[in-house]
């Protein structure tokens, strides 16, 4: 199991953490989602809905659903196995998701998988579908394509949505088993960058592409020790030469990059910002078990505690908490406001 690599299966092994239940973050309110299941894989926020993964590791255990922001859960898609990295295709109107394991990973539990190691594409999913489809229906590529599948992101210079990157844990169709970052358009697959050694998220701007990295840095007592750093490498064509970002991070499983330009990160027990152009670190959030899945809608942030606590895994939102002059400001409109109504009512 561990010559692929998945990415579940490799977290609960070595990236795990001892970090307490209860998290931490200065300025911002924290909220809990309610999920179907326990929350696994991947989260996306798009409007006032949230696509997340539910369900344990296990052949065809996971489901894919929608929460809208009257708590309704949706199940889009279920049959999944380890699901990891999700991505919306405006132009297209799909819910791109990925697994990360398929029969090697799963020979230890009864059953037989029907897919796995694959990319998906689930079509339509604000719509209310009379039943959840079946992941091995909606493949993109046969599985087993991508053994260790850990990152979808669309490329931005496509404006069509139909080149995706992606990131993987093992090898790709018949290249060496090595942890890459590959280009994907329909079934032409080429190789932007190699050598890691585990990779993990990926976020794009519309010159840059980052790719997040977990490594071993072993130490006395510790030789299953992670580290993780995140890299930078210039788009459109990104084979060139990368550059080290930001370095020194605890593991690091998702990266995205928030509306304001900055980058986020799940990084082991805490949840982190990262700038773009100096790779200085702020701490967000802290006190995860390994904080996994990550979005961000409007300034607000949602992350997947991955930590099998007494609770489980479960959705995180961070809402910015205003500053005390902007709540000032805020009164003052409010008191203005009801000026003009008196005017108006005089």
């Amino acid at each position: 199991m561990m010559r692929k690599c998945g990415l579940l299966v490799f977290w609960l092994v070595f990236g795990w953490t001892d970090a307490g239940a209860d998290i931490v973050s200065p300025g911002y309110t924290i909220g809990e989602i309610a999920t179907p299941g326990i929350a696994t894989g991947g989260v996306v926020a798009v409007g006032e809905s949230l696509f997340v993964g539910v369900g344990d590791f296990g052949v065809g255990t996971q489901s894919v659903v929608r929460i809208d922001a009257d708590g309704t859960a949706t199940a889009l898609a279920d049959g999944f196995n380890a699901l990891s990295g999700f991505a919306y295709d405006p132009v297209g109107n799909r819910l791109l998701v990925g697994d990360n394991a398929y029969l090697d990973d799963l020979s230890f539990l009864p059953g037989t998988p029907e897919t796995g190691e694959t990319l998906y594409a689930i079509p339509d999913p604000f719509g209310t579908p009379a039943s959840a489809r079946r992941a091995v229906d909606l493949e993109l590529l046969p599985a087993g394509s991508v053994p260790g599948l850990a990152d979808i992101i669309l490329d931005p210079a496509d404006a069509t949505g139909q080149t995706l990157l992606i990131s993987d844990a093992g090898n790709f169709g018949s290249n060496a088993a090595q942890h890459n970052v590959f280009r994907l358009l329909g079934s032409d697959v080429s190789v932007l960058q190699d050598g890691f050694e585990f990779t993990g998220g990926l976020a794009a701007s519309g010159d840059t592409l980052f790719i997040g990295e977990s490594f071993f840095n072993a130490t006395p007592g510790d030789p299953f020790n992670t580290d993780g750093r995140v890299f930078a490498v210039g788009l459109p064509d990104g084979s060139g030469v990368r550059s080290l970002l930001a370095d020194g991070l605890d593991g690091l499983f998702a990266l995205i990059l928030a509306s304001d330009g900055s980058l986020l990160a799940t990084a082991g027990s805490t949840l982190v910002r990262i700038d773009p152009d100096t790779g200085e670190v702020e701490v967000v959030a802290s006190g995860f078990e390994f904080a996994t899945g990550l979005a961000e809608s409007d300034g607000v942030i949602y992350a997947i505690e991955g930590g099998f606590s007494t609770a489980g895994p479960r959705v995180y939102s961070f809402a910015l908490i205003p500053e005390p002059a902007t709540w000032g400001m805020l009164g003052l409109g409010v008191l203005w406001l009801g000026v003009l109504r008196r005017r108006s009512q005089g």
